[in-house]
């Protein structure tokens, strides 16, 4: 194993060659590193995306997660005035279920709230929506209260300022309650701009993870019976066989990259010193799933924008000492 070697080894009870930083203070260059570093897009579905970072050091992916998970804002319901409750969810209760609906609008086009807690809300940082829903069913049926029963409520001039794109709840169809007949919610719901640090519900990730690009050697061939285990140790699509001219089946890495490195090969002594699994440190496969208030490719921009404004920040902070 060279000391440039940027990969890390997987084996039955240690792991080879543990990721480091060896950045050197004294020749390290910025444009040099941008300039070999590559982002890809690999697939975007509905709300989710894969990206692969090539060429860059694991902490930067870790800030862009981190930032994702905490520090990117979005719109969240965070007062709830009840008004009339007699269904049998309690009012707290019900309330926490308001607060995690994930909100659709944009919050670039909201300031942050002020701790005031007798100020009125204001157009600029405050949505307002109102539930009133009565169940008038047959006693023997019950009624669904959804998501989709919340009605926007604009102020001073909201109405016109997001005519083309009125705030809405992401999903209409979550569940929030069941009514028996006669019985009634009605509350008034206040919606502010936040981030995750302060309270999950403004996270605009469901997940936001990284791995290692894996990469499989086989250093022998498999064939037949061989091969077929080889092929069941791995997760699907990772080894497909191939039929050879004699007949027989040989195993050959197809797609590395759908293996999560569970090392069951392992298990078997006949495979054990046959096959390497390792792990590219210099390819970084993330992948982010958004709740639905941006679309997926939206965010990691976000991220990366409010990455730069820290680094300049703390670049000011530093000029001024």
């Amino acid at each position: 194993m060279s000391a440039t070697d940027n990969r890390v080894y997987l084996k039955k009870n240690h792991i080879e060659n543990t990721y480091s930083i060896t950045i050197s203070d004294t020749n390290w260059d910025a444009e040099k590193y941008a300039k070999h570093m590559k982002v890809k897009v690999m697939n975007i579905i509905d709300m989710e995306m894969q990206l692969d970072f090539v060429n860059v050091d694991a902490p930067f992916v870790n800030a862009i997660r981190r930032i994702l998970l905490a520090e990117v804002p979005t719109m969240a319901i965070e007062k709830v005035h009840m008004f009339q409750n007699t269904g049998v969810i309690a009012d707290e209760v019900f309330a926490h279920r308001l607060g995690l609906l994930p909100i659709k609008a944009d919050p670039r086009q909201f300031q942050y709230r002020t701790d005031d807690e007798n100020s009125e809300p204001k157009a600029e940082d405050t949505l307002i929506f109102e539930l009133k829903v009565k169940s008038n069913v047959d006693e023997i049926e019950n009624e669904r209260v959804c998501s989709s029963a919340l009605e926007w409520k604009p102020i001073d001039g909201q109405e016109e300022k997001f005519k083309n794109c009125p705030p809405k709840v992401v999903h209409p169809d979550i569940l929030l309650a069941v009514l028996k007949s006669g019985q009634e919610i009605e509350c008034v719901c206040h919606c502010t701009k936040g981030i995750g640090r302060d309270h999950a519900k403004f996270s605009p990730v469901a997940t936001a993870s990284y791995r290692f690009l894996p990469e499989l050697k086989f250093l022998r061939d498999f064939y037949d019976e061989e091969a077929k285990l080889v092929q069941s140790v791995f997760s699907k699509d990772v080894v497909c066989l191939i039929k050879c001219e004699d007949g027989s089946k040989k195993a050959v890495v197809s797609n590395p990259r759908a293996e999560m490195c569970s090392r069951n090969f392992l298990q078997y002594p006949q495979l054990a010193d046959s096959i390497q699994l390792s792990q590219n440190l210099h390819h970084i496969i993330f992948n982010v799933e958004s709740v639905g208030q941006y679309a997926v490719e939206e965010l990691i921009v976000e991220a990366i924008n409010i990455m730069i404004n820290k680094c300049n920040r703390l670049l000011e902070e530093l000029d001024a000492s």
